[in-house]
Protein backbone atom coordinates (compact mmCIF):
# COMPACT_ATOMS: atom_id res chain seq x y z
CA UNK A 1 0.00 0.00 0.00
CA UNK A 2 1.15 3.03 -0.74
CA UNK A 3 1.50 5.96 1.56
CA UNK A 4 -1.32 8.12 0.25
CA UNK A 5 -3.79 5.45 0.85
CA UNK A 6 -2.00 3.95 4.34
CA UNK A 7 -2.69 8.24 5.30
CA UNK A 8 -6.49 8.09 3.70
CA UNK A 9 -6.79 4.15 5.54
CA UNK A 10 -5.37 6.32 9.13
CA UNK A 11 -7.56 9.27 8.92
CA UNK A 12 -10.79 7.31 8.03
CA UNK A 13 -10.60 4.62 10.55
CA UNK A 14 -8.61 6.51 13.58
CA UNK A 15 -9.47 10.43 13.56
CA UNK A 16 -12.31 10.87 11.37
CA UNK A 17 -14.45 7.97 11.61
CA UNK A 18 -17.81 9.46 13.12
CA UNK A 19 -17.57 11.42 10.20
CA UNK A 20 -18.62 10.52 6.58
CA UNK A 21 -15.98 11.22 4.64
CA UNK A 22 -14.15 10.01 1.88
CA UNK A 23 -10.69 11.59 1.06
CA UNK A 24 -8.65 11.70 -2.33
CA UNK A 25 -4.84 12.26 -1.94
CA UNK A 26 -5.90 15.88 -3.17
CA UNK A 27 -8.78 17.09 -0.44
CA UNK A 28 -7.82 19.78 1.91
CA UNK A 29 -7.67 18.69 5.27
CA UNK A 30 -7.39 22.18 6.64
CA UNK A 31 -10.66 22.80 5.84
CA UNK A 32 -12.94 21.30 8.35
CA UNK A 33 -11.39 17.67 8.03
CA UNK A 34 -9.26 17.56 10.88
CA UNK A 35 -8.87 20.23 14.04
CA UNK A 36 -5.56 20.54 15.56
CA UNK A 37 -6.32 17.78 17.91
CA UNK A 38 -6.31 15.84 14.80
CA UNK A 39 -3.27 16.82 13.24
CA UNK A 40 -0.87 16.60 16.25
CA UNK A 41 -2.68 12.25 16.01
CA UNK A 42 -1.73 12.42 12.44
CA UNK A 43 2.06 13.65 13.54
CA UNK A 44 2.40 11.09 16.16
CA UNK A 45 0.83 7.96 13.29
CA UNK A 46 3.61 9.29 10.86
CA UNK A 47 6.54 9.37 12.77
CA UNK A 48 5.85 6.03 14.28
CA UNK A 49 4.82 4.53 11.04
CA UNK A 50 7.40 5.48 9.10
CA UNK A 51 10.41 5.74 11.62
CA UNK A 52 10.76 9.45 10.68
CA UNK A 53 11.11 12.78 13.13
CA UNK A 54 8.23 15.66 12.22
CA UNK A 55 10.23 19.04 13.79
CA UNK A 56 8.22 22.14 14.74
CA UNK A 57 9.56 23.31 11.57
CA UNK A 58 7.75 21.16 9.82
CA UNK A 59 4.43 21.67 11.30
CA UNK A 60 3.42 24.39 8.87
CA UNK A 61 -0.07 24.66 6.78
CA UNK A 62 1.62 23.41 3.43
CA UNK A 63 2.93 20.16 4.84
CA UNK A 64 -0.57 19.13 5.98
CA UNK A 65 -2.60 20.87 3.80
CA UNK A 66 -3.61 17.30 1.87
CA UNK A 67 -3.14 13.76 1.83
CA UNK A 68 -0.45 14.56 -1.14
CA UNK A 69 1.15 17.30 0.77
CA UNK A 70 1.99 15.10 3.67
CA UNK A 71 2.95 12.15 2.03
CA UNK A 72 5.44 14.35 -0.04
CA UNK A 73 6.67 14.91 3.57
CA UNK A 74 7.38 11.80 4.64
CA UNK A 75 9.15 10.81 1.52
CA UNK A 76 11.21 13.97 1.77
CA UNK A 77 12.13 12.85 5.64
CA UNK A 78 12.60 9.64 4.66
CA UNK A 79 15.18 10.46 1.04
CA UNK A 80 12.85 9.94 -1.60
Amino acid sequence: MDIEHELIDYIGTEIAYDRPTRLEPGDTLLDGVLDSTDILRLVVFVEERYGIEIGDDDLVPENFETIASVAALVRAKRGG
